[in-house]
């Protein structure tokens, strides 16, 4: 299945609210125990302006290509979060505690 994560950070004020480039910091966990990180800042994570009016940024990609997950391993999950060019501010998701933790996003594989 082909994902799309979206920053959408016109919905309130946040640390990248200057940013000029939006990059899709994650790793991805799969059933042999494994992780496959994507944390680098370059095309391949950088995402995407959907309007020059808007902050809505996405990137869209097939998982198992972009970590390059070998065939006999199924993703688990993706933690993510959102980061400025230069890795130095980041939006994460704000725990009930008022903590920061990645988000995250779980698959239910059926065979």
């Amino acid at each position: 299945d082909i994902l799309t994560f979206k920053f959408m950070g016109d919905i309130e004020s946040n640390v990248l609210d200057d940013a000029k480039e939006i990059y899709f910091h994650s790793i991805a966990y799969t059933d042999a125990g494994k992780e496959y990180p994507v944390t680098e800042r370059t095309s391949k994570s950088k995402m995407a302006r959907e309007s020059e009016y808007g902050r809505t940024y996405s990137v869209t990609f097939w998982p198992a290509g972009y970590y390059n997950i070998p065939d006999e391993e199924s993703i688990l999950k993706i933690v993510y979060f959102f980061t400025n060019e230069d890795g130095t501010l980041w939006v994460k998701e704000i725990l009930d505690d008022d903590t920061e933790a990645p988000f995250e996003r779980k698959f239910n594989c059926d065979e």
